[in-house]
């Protein structure tokens, strides 16, 4: 299985567990991974949400844990497949 197909099966994991994984985020952490899946660097969300770069690792951090990712790249790709838009925002998505 290639690390790829291997990810996905996680992602798949992760979302059979239903809404109890996605609850456990802040609204702060849920923030924080719309401005991941818009592809800004740390110090870009640090700088938007006047904290530290390092503030936004710590963040980072405790969403990888909460998710069960390893990077950037597969929480911007669960956040996607997750319907970032309506799961991850508080109320309707402006952008549509």
């Amino acid at each position: 299985m290639t690390s790829v197909a291997a990810w996905g099966y996680s992602a798949r994991a992760v979302q059979s567990e239903g809404d109890d994984v996605l609850t456990a985020l802040t609204d702060r952490e849920r923030q924080i991974i719309c401005l991941v899946t818009e592809g800004l660097s740390n110090k870009k969300i640090g700088r938007g949400l006047n904290v530290t770069e390092g503030t936004i690792k710590v963040h980072l951090h405790n969403i990888f844990g909460k998710l069960g990712v390893s990077n950037r790249t597969e929480l911007a790709a669960l956040a996607l497949l997750q319907d970032q838009a309506q799961v991850f925002s508080r109320g309707p998505s402006s952008r549509h």
